[in-house]
Order: C-alpha cells, then structure tokens, then sequence
C-alpha cells in the first residue's frame, strides 16, 4: 500500500479467498398419503456444499427444519429449498405427494334370526373404492371375508370393519340380531256347550314368541278342522279339541292341552199346575212348575214380578196372567204356558145418576143407581124418604140431596155417593147479540141469542127456518129466535139487521218511458164498502207487499195487483199493467284486429228496442244518424246513442292492435362454398300464434320456400328473404345472406417410367378465382404429400394403387380428385450357367425377382449369337471368356 507521499510500499499478509462448494439437493426419499384424506405423506431431502448449516424448507407449506424430512403432507405438488448461512440457496424439482382414492360403504344390510337359539342369521356389506382388495371383518368375533358376506350368526349386535391394502378402514353401522322368543303358549281355557245343540262352545288360547304374526291351528278329533290369526275358537260343536300355534318361519310349532267340548241333555218341563184367588182383593193365587234336564242347578223367575226361587212353587198371588221362565247353569231358558189367575168381582156401583126437574117447579126428578159383583139378588134403599125396592130407579122426586143404600145376598152392604136433583130457573132470552153483512148484499151478518135458566142444553128455531145458536149467513132483515131448553120449556125474542153500500174498486197509472226504468206509478180509486181501507200492492207473480197506499210510485215495467180491503176485510183486487220499451240495445260490427301499427279498423252499430229515431254520438257531444266509423287505428271507442223518449245507453267496442310479429332469418352457416348446401332458419314470436305459413324467396336453389327451414343451394352469393303470416294475416319479413365462395377443382397427371418404382406427380387443379394455398396427397400406400407436384416411392411389388389429391383455396373451400394407377417396379433378374469346355452345351438358367407376368427372354451370348428362352442351351466354338446379355420384358413393357 502507498499513500498520497510515496510513503511505502507496506505489503499486507496474504488473503485466502475461498469459493465453497456449491450446494447441490437430493430428493432421498418421500410417502404418498396411506389413505385418503389422512395429510401423512413425507419427503426426505438431502444437500452437500454451501456454507454453514443448511436449512430445509417445503413449498407449499410453512415447515422448516435442518433434516430435510418433512411430514404430515397432504396430496400437493412440494418443491425443498435448502439454504446455507450465507443465504445462498437452491430447490428441487417438484415432488408429488398424491392422495390414494376413498372408499365408501355402499351396502350394509342383514337378515334375522329365524327361530329361537337358532344360528342362521347373515350380515352384507359390500364397499367401493380404496387401494387394492379391500377386507372385511366382521367384529367383535373377527371373522374375516373378502366378500362381506357373514353367515351363521347367533343373536347379538355386530359390526363390520372394511380395509383396504394400506389398511384404511371404515366401520359400518351396527346390525343388532334379535333372539326370537320362542313360541309358548301363555293361557288356554275352554268352555262347554251352553245348551242342547247350540254348538258354541269355545277355546281360547293366548300364545307369544316366534316371529311375525302367529297361526292358530285347531284339530277336531285328530284332523285339522279350523286355522285362524288368533287363538279364540266359537262356535264349537261337542268333540276332543287340541290347538297348535306356529309363526312365519315355521319354528318348532307349540302345542296346546286335549279339550273335550261336552253337549249337555235338553232343559224340559215336566209339569204346571195354578190355583186361582178366593175372593176379591184377598191375593192369594198359586203357581208351581217343575223341570229337569239342562245343566244344574235350575232356577224359576215368575213374570211379571221377577221374583225367582229353585222350588218352582209361587204363592200369593194377584190376580193377572203369568208365566214362568226356568233356567239353568248355563243360562239355558224355557218359558212356561201363561198362568191366568182371577178373583170374583169387586162389589161396586156402576152408575150413580139423578135428574133434575124438567122445568121449574114440576116436581118430576128421579135418582138412579146400578150395581155389579157381589152376590145376587140385590136389594135398593132410598135412604131420605125410607123407600126400599128391587130395582135402583127412583122417580116423582121433589128438589133435594139424596143418597142410595145396595146390599147383596151375602148382606154386604155398599152406599151411593150424594146424588142432587135441582130446580131449574126460569127459561128466558136475554139479548140477542148480531153482526151485520160486511157489504152489500152480504149473507154474512150472524145473530147469537143469550139465553139463562131452564135445562140445558138449548135448542133454538129462528124465523128464518134455521136453527142453532148462533146462526151466520145472515142478509138484511128481520129475525125472531124460539128456545126450548131440554126438557121442552120454550121462550123467543125479535132482531133487525141493516148492510153497507156497494164495493168499488178502480186504476189509475202512466207507462215507463225508458227500457229497466221505474219511472210508473199506479193509483186505486175506491167508492162504497165500510171505511177505513187498506191496499197491499204487489208486483206479479211475487207475492211480495210492495206498498199500502192507495199510490205507488218508481214503479218498473210489469203487472201490478192491489188488493183492497175495507173494515170488514171485504176484499177486492185489480191488476195495472205498467208498459215500457223494448231494451234500447246496441249491437257491433267490426274488425276486432288491425295489424301492428296499421289504421285500417272499423265498426258500425245496429240499435234495436226503444223508440225510434235513433241519434248517435262516437265520442263528441254533436248527436247525428252516422252509425258507421272507417280508418281506425287500434284503440276503445265508444257510441252513446239517444231514442225519441230520450233514452240512452252506450255500447263500446274495442279493437285490438296485432303483437308486432318479430321474424329472424338465419342459417347454419353465413359462409359456404360452391356446390355445398346450406339450412335457412327462422323464429317468428308475436303476432297471433300460430304462424300459419312461411315462404322464402328467392325460391329457385331451395328444396322447398314454404316450409320454415329449407334447405338452400345457391350458386352465388344470396340474399334469402322469409315471410311469416300468422292466424290473423298479418305478415313480417326478415333476410339472411349466404355468401358462396368458389371451390377450386382439383386434378393431376403422373409419370411413371417402365423400369422405375418412383412416380412423379404434377398439380392441374384449377383455382377458379380464388388462390390455391394447400394440397394434400393421399398415395394409397399409406403415406401423404402437402407438396404442390410430389415425386413417390413405391414398393418392389407391382401393383395398383388410389391416389387421391385434395386442393383448398384461401377461402376454406376444398376438392379432391381420385384415380387409380398401376405402378411396375425395375424388373430384378439374374442368370447363371454352366462351366463347360469347347463344343459342349452350356446350360443358361434365367431367374426374376420382381415379376412373374414375363412376356420374352432375349439372349446376347456374346459369341454374335443370340437365343430367346427362360433356360436356353448354348455352344461356344473358339475358348474365349464372353459377355453374355439377358433382356427381360414382362406385360407392362
């Protein structure tokens, strides 16, 4: 080192610059996933060179280490750098960690136990997916299978663990075997007949166990007789019964005790004996029945009564009818004949009567008594006067209360009630109330005389011939009532009667002037009767009250009743008839439909009803007989039209604007190239569907203008116009333009000489306006050419062969031209011939290796001989050494 002065030069110790080594990684080692889903691959990484302790990272990750081992790695694509102390560092190339494919447990069924304690039920699970053959072991007894299948289980809960090679495991759910009860047979009762071939003895058995619903089996005498869903049997006849119980898998079947239903002997009885009552009230009538057979112990109810012993004897008894119902144990029953029980009658009077006066003061009243029961002869005692007699009718009585004493032959005695005979009042006509005739000439006025004393009842005899009280139908007049009461007394008393003027009812009313107005009215007009009068007005036919004066008014068109009544509801009806027009009605017609955007609508009414003339106004207050409109665009329009009465109605009419049809024209392709075909489209929406017809023009290169989508063949460029007409005839177009490129035409010669397998080939395609810009040879022999003018090798073998040429131009369109030809390869020949000495044959052999079609053998011998001949013979005069020629010529030439 010098400075600045010249100071120096100091020469520093030496420097040891040190280059290390460079860091070069190995991938030692790496672990795919052992199964799927489980993130446990590994990658060992080593390095050499650097500086200092190299420090291994992985990528994807965040993992770091000095080892290089790095674990828990999911399937990824890691790259391993390790770096020195220095920071220099390098990576890996990638290292993939993949994820082995999961399996899944697609299947896991079972089927039960049959019977009880029996080992046959059976476990499936099958799986899908995994490493290798999976295995499945069935826990907790660890039986393994390849199949999944497990067969002669016992009763318990199972589970199956699947694996696969790398022993990735699954567990299935657990299949729980039921241990089916066996069958036992848990309660059995019978019972017997119940009478005399009723048959309906019974058997009932309570069972449980097996498995699904139990069959009850019922034997008679040793033969199956009756199989059933339960154990309850009825309706049994007498015989020896046993039932068996099975279940739906036929376990071992349960067998029930040896019943033996008995019939029991026939209820009879054997006799019946009554006695009847002493006397009358004393009650004490007997009954006794006897029977046997049944079932004991036997039992006797009396009805009525109910009272029931097992004596079969009654006492005590009322007189009635009777029977006896009997018994037995099992409720059997018999009735009895019926039992009448009587009594002598009740000593009793029969009638108890007493007759009063027939008028007053005549002193004529009798008292009559008649008796039954008892015992006859009967003997009458008036008690008041003493009189004693044979018979109960007493007469020449005077006004008094009297009683009567009967005593029989056996000297009981009974006594009458307290029998009056009265004196009636004096007959007499108080007042004789009458009622009018409601109208005139009416027989209707009614007369009722009030008459007091004498006898009832009354008779009465008016002066009119009628009789009765009150008498009706009665006119004006003068009328005189003669009583006689019920014994003959009579009296009489004269009335007056008067009646009101004649009833008369008449109408009034004016008409409606519009159609369904209630412009009317109606008016009664009422003279005579008897005031005040009421109406009740009602439309016909509805029985409705519509009013109660004599006016109505608001009234509709139709027929009217009224009804008049005055103060005796004398009743009178007559009907107003309220008129009205014929319904002023409209009607239209007119294009209900212009097309879209079109004004070529119109309309015209016709009115009818009303009065005429009509005047009409379309929608402006000026009214005139204009009942027509033309040139109308879409729209509402609406006419009021007046009649002579000034009536109105209105009438509108709307006319619809067509949807726009909206047609579009396409193709399946915008582009093609001379000689090819192309398929028109259309879509039409709008409009009214549907679209009754389509039609292309211009129609000359299509297979068929009026269908939807034809198939077109233009020439040249072309513009295809569609028109769509819906249900209305409204019509829409739309175009699509085809453009057609010329396609070249492809063509070529060849040359191909006599002795030579190698064919030159010269393009003679026309471009037909447009460049030629590739050509591609097919040369039949499996090889191809993109030159312009190839020259091909063929093979040693004659042959034909296809060669085909196919040109496109710079727009796409291509064409290819195929010809056939035959190519004859250089013909391969050899010869040989004999070592001979001078004068002797030579024998010449000729051979040919590419060709069998030879059509001359020409020979040169060298000698200025020649000879023809696949094998000639040959003599050589002078020793010489010669040139010898073979010419070979086949078909081709």
């Amino acid at each position: 080192v010098t400075d600045d002065n010249g100071c120096g030069p100091t020469v520093s110790s030496p420097l040891t610059i040190i280059d290390p080594e460079q860091i070069a990684i190995n991938i030692d080692g790496f672990t795919d996933m052992t199964c799927h889903g489980y993130a446990d691959g590994t990658i060992q990484a080593s390095a050499t060179g650097g500086t200092g302790t190299r420090t291994f990272s992985i990528t994807p990750g965040t993992q770091t280490n000095t080892t290089g081992l790095f674990t828990g790695l999911p399937a990824d694509d890691y790259t391993i750098r390790v770096t020195d102390v220095n920071g220099c560092w390098v990576e890996s190339l990638p290292v993939t960690i993949t994820d082995p494919p999961g399996f899944t447990i697609t299947t896991e069924t079972f089927t039960q136990i049959t019977c009880n304690n029996a080992d046959d039920g059976s476990i499936t699970v099958t799986a899908t997916g995994g490493t290798g053959s999976l295995n499945y072991t069935l826990q907790p007894i660890g039986t393994t299978s390849t199949t999944g299948f497990f067969d002669n289980l016992v009763a318990g809960t199972y589970s199956v663990l699947v694996e696969d090679v790398n022993l990735c495991s699954q567990i299935s759910i657990d299949f729980i075997l039921v241990n089916p009860e066996a069958i036992l047979i848990q309660s059995e009762s019978y019972t017997d007949i119940s009478c005399r071939d009723n048959n309906d003895g019974l058997i009932d058995i309570i069972a449980t166990g097996g498995t699904g619903d139990l069959t009850f089996s019922l034997y008679l005498n040793g033969t199956l007789f009756l199989t059933q869903p339960n154990g309850s049997f009825s309706n049994l006849s007498e015989g020896d019964y046993y039932v068996t119980v099975d279940d739906i898998n036929g376990c071992p079947t349960a067998t029930s005790a040896s019943y033996t239903i008995t019939n029991p002997p026939a209820l009879v009885i054997d006799s019946e004996a009554s006695t009847n009552s002493l006397c009358y009230g004393c009650n004490n009538g007997t009954i006794t029945v006897q029977a046997s057979g049944g079932t004991p112990i036997i039992l006797y109810t009396l009805n009525p009564g109910g009272n029931s012993n097992t004596t079969g004897s009654f006492v005590g008894l009322a007189p009635n009818t009777y029977t006896v119902t009997v018994t037995d144990d099992h409720l059997c029953e018999l009735l009895s004949s019926e039992f009448i029980i009587t009594e002598p009658p009740l000593f009793m009077f029969i009638d108890q009567l007493s007759t009063d006066l027939t008028c007053h003061d005549f002193n004529d009243g009798t008292v009559t008594v008649t008796v039954s029961g008892g015992l006859p002869p009967y003997s009458f005692m008036l008690n008041q006067t003493g009189t004693i007699q044979g018979a109960g009718y007493f007469i020449d009585l005077v006004p008094n209360t009297y009683t009567v004493t009967v005593t029989d032959a056996n000297s009981n005695s009974i006594t009458s009630a307290e029998l009056v005979v009265g004196n009636p009042e004096v007959l007499t006509i108080t007042t004789i109330n009458w009622t009018t005739p409601t109208c005139n000439g009416c027989t209707n006025g009614t007369a009722q005389a009030i008459v007091t004393g004498g006898t009832a009842p009354y008779t009465h005899h008016w002066s009119n011939d009628m009789t009765g009280n009150p008498i009706i139908g009665l006119g004006a007049g003068f009328y005189t009532d003669t009583v006689s009461d019920v014994n003959g007394c009579t009296t009489y008393l004269e009335v007056q009667m008067t009646e009101p003027e004649v009833l008369v009812l008449l109408t009034d009313s004016l008409d409606v002037k519009c159609f369904g107005f209630n412009t009317g009215w109606a008016a009664a007009i009422v003279t005579g009767g008897t005031q005040p009068y009421s109406y009740e007005w009602r439309k016909i036919p509805n029985s409705n009250i519509i009013g109660t004066t004599d006016t109505i008014f608001n009234l509709f068109a139709g027929v009217y009743e009224v009804t008049l009544y005055d103060f005796y509801d004398n009743v009178l009806t007559a009907e107003v008839t309220i008129s009205e027009p014929e319904a002023f009605l409209l009607s239209f017609n007119f294009s209900d439909t212009v097309c879209y955007q079109e004004s070529n609508g119109w309309t015209k009414v016709t009115a009818t009803g009303g009065v005429m003339p009509y005047l009409y106004s379309w929608g402006n207050p000026e009214f005139s007989t204009q009942d027509s409109i033309y040139g109308l665009p879409a729209g509402n329009y609406t006419l009021t039209a007046t009649d002579n009465n000034l009536c109105e109605t209105i009438g509108s009419i709307e006319i619809i604007e067509n949807q726009e049809i909206t047609v579009t024209a396409g193709s399946s392709s915008n582009l093609i190239c001379s000689g090819e075909s192309v398929q028109l489209t259309s879509t039409a929406t709008g409009g009214t569907l549907p679209i009754v017809s389509y039609f292309w023009t211009p129609s000359n290169s299509l297979n068929n203008p009026n269908i939807q989508n034809p198939t077109g063949s233009p020439t040249a460029t072309t513009n295809y116009t569609v028109t769509a007409t819906d249900s209305r005839g409204c019509q829409e177009q739309s175009t699509v333009t085809v453009n057609v490129n010329a396609t070249p035409t492809a063509s070529y010669t060849y040359y191909n000489p006599c002795e030579s397998n190698v064919v030159s080939f010269t393009d003679q395609s026309q471009s037909n306006g447009e460049t030629i810009i590739s050509w591609f040879w097919d040369f039949g022999d499996g090889y191809t050419s993109t030159d312009r003018n190839p020259t091909h090798y063929y093979g040693q073998t004659p042959a034909d062969y296809t060669i085909s040429l196919t040109v496109q131009n710079s727009n796409g369109c291509d064409n290819s031209y195929t010809n056939t030809i035959h190519v004859e390869p250089v013909l391969g020949i050899d010869f040989s011939a004999d070592n001979i000495c001078l004068n002797e044959q030579a024998h010449f052999f000729g051979t040919v290796t590419s060709s069998s079609n030879i059509t001359s053998w020409v020979w040169d011998f060298g000698d200025g001989t020649s000879g023809s001949g696949r094998n000639p013979l040959h003599i050589y005069n002078s020793p010489s050494a010669y040139n010898v020629t073979l010419i070979v010529t086949d078909v081709a030439g």
